[in-house]
């Protein structure tokens, strides 16, 4: 929120003790960059209906955060939106069962 609106929702103490716990739970969300944060707060505000950036500034950040390799502008699981009838999904290659299938089978 800070970096999105430049309001602090919450004292440094609790912020430090919310992301130690959510670190030792695995979540990723402690390891935002600025970026990202921003990414994340323009889905949801378009989620919401109130956009807060433009569709073309958007696509550039998303193209953005994809050169840099950032996990949260690729999506690994299938997306259907009965409004427009599309369905998205971003593949990501698993080369350790593409080896399988090259392997001499055993007799």
């Amino acid at each position: 929120s800070y970096y999105i609106s430049g309001k602090q929702v919450m004292s440094d103490e609790d912020f430090d003790s919310l992301k130690e716990d959510l670190s030792w739970n695995g979540s990723k969300l402690v390891e935002l960059n600025q970026k990202e944060a921003r990414y994340l707060g323009a889905v949801q505000a378009y989620l919401k209906g109130s956009p807060i950036m433009s569709d073309a500034e958007f696509d550039t950040l998303k193209k953005e955060l994809k050169e840099d390799g950032s996990q949260f502008a690729v999506s690994s699981e299938p997306k259907c939106y009965i409004e427009s009838g599309v369905c998205t999904v971003t593949l990501q290659e698993d080369r350790f069962r593409s080896n399988l299938l090259y392997l001499p089978a055993g007799s």
